[in-house]
């Protein structure tokens, strides 16, 4: 169980970095630097490195 619930979190933090390269790759080159794309690129970060950081640390 402790496994498969390290798995999701992989999975999770995976997703997130993913959105945060197609953010920055694809809508901030598209429609530039907008406050929305700063908030999201930074709620992205804090959803792709704490889930990664928990399972490689705490599980």
């Amino acid at each position: 169980m402790k496994s498969l619930f390290k798995l999701l979190l992989w999975i999770f933090g995976i997703f997130w970095g993913l959105y945060i390269l197609v953010e920055l790759f694809v809508v901030v080159p598209q429609f530039g630097f907008r406050g929305v794309s700063v908030i999201r690129i930074l709620i992205g970060l804090v959803l792709f490195i704490g889930p990664i950081y928990y399972a490689r640390k705490k599980l």
